[in-house]
């Protein structure tokens, strides 16, 4: 997988869960900014590491690290968003 498509799932990732957000919170535009932060923050912490996949020189060391990435990301999402 290239950089570019795994920064395009993650972007697809958290907007879908401000979607979500905004399905759930209503009208509580507090909660919702709070949570919407917390998202950009996992956005921010992921485009990191996306980039330091530079210095993996082995293609499996690259699979295996946007997996554990993947699966970091996903459960931050279901942090922020109340989902099992």
């Amino acid at each position: 997988m290239s950089k570019r498509s795994a920064k395009k799932r993650i972007v697809s990732g958290i907007a879908s869960a401000i979607d979500q957000l905004i399905l759930t919170t209503g009208n509580d535009e507090r909660q919702f900014d709070e949570k919407t932060e917390q998202l950009f923050k996992l956005y921010d912490e992921a485009m990191t590491k996306i980039n330091a996949t530079a210095k993996l020189k082995d293609r499996s060391a690259v699979k295996q690290h946007y997996k554990s990435l993947y699966a970091d990301l996903q459960a931050g999402i279901n942090a922020v968003t109340g989902k099992k």
